[in-house]
């Protein structure tokens, strides 16, 4: 699309867009377009380096330009975020790689490895909110008997 021809707006008639109306055509055009990393850092909350970190260890993928700079699409967004949220909640590389496996058209046998460590950190997951817990009340008691 060339910057001389005319845009139609939703609301338009082949008018030019009104500016909100472009802005929301432009935002559309940005999510579908190749990123660069700050790009996608920006969108996902992921600095650059734990996006370098993901590629390295092939978590997530981008395509490499002639001048070496990564270029994301827009599913990387999305991805990083949840790769993101997952390491957050301590779950392994391991645990990542397999709830990564499962997005999407997995085999079953993903899904059942999947299930398999999922057990295993939930059991995990219960054993830390069970000392938290402990800590929790002894906190608690402790506060209970000082002078206020």
């Amino acid at each position: 699309m060339s910057r001389s021809m005319p845009v139609q707006g939703p609301a338009s008639s082949g008018a030019e867009p009104s500016r909100r109306e472009a802005r929301k055509l432009w935002r559309h055009v940005k999510v579908w377009c190749a990123m660069k990393i700050g790009e996608v850092s920006r969108r996902s909350g992921v600095s650059p380096r734990s996006l370098r970190y993901y590629e390295q260890h092939g978590l997530i993928s981008a395509r490499r330009e002639p001048n070496g700079y990564r270029e994301y699409d827009a599913s990387a967004v999305d991805r990083a975020r949840t790769i993101h949220m997952l390491f957050d909640m301590d779950f392994s590389r391991d645990v990542v790689e397999s709830v990564l496996a499962c997005s999407g058209h997995a085999a079953e046998e993903a899904h059942e490895a999947l299930a398999t460590q999922l057990e295993q950190v939930r059991d995990e997951l219960a054993e830390r909110i069970e000392r938290l817990t402990d800590m929790h009340q002894q906190i608690s008691d402790f506060l209970s008997r000082q002078p206020r």
